[in-house]
């Protein structure tokens, strides 16, 4: 019996939180459940039948990646703005 690979990409990250760290998986994108290996075919290496997830190539997974910390860099930048705003209110009291 021979074996064939599939080819997927996840989307995983290192997060912090009170100084522990922790992976986080990207498991779906708009509702639909991304491919993982189970979703493969050992013989064929191609995505099982009725399997009704997202297949994610390496382009899209890297669109993906810099949408998300874009985002990400935008939402903490306008957390620190409104903290720097609030501080400045406080100090002015």
């Amino acid at each position: 019996r021979s074996f064939k690979s599939g080819s997927y990409w996840d989307l995983k990250a290192k997060l912090e939180k009170d100084g522990s760290v922790f992976e986080v998986k990207m498991t779906s994108i708009g509702g639909q459940r991304i491919a993982s290996g189970n979703d493969f075919d050992e013989s064929t290496g191609l995505l099982k039948p009725g399997r009704n997830v997202k297949l994610i190539r390496e382009d899209e997974s890297k669109k993906l990646q810099k949408t998300i910390q874009d985002k990400t860099d935008s939402y903490i930048s306008k957390i620190d703005d409104i903290l720097q705003s609030k501080e400045k209110d406080i100090m002015e009291v």
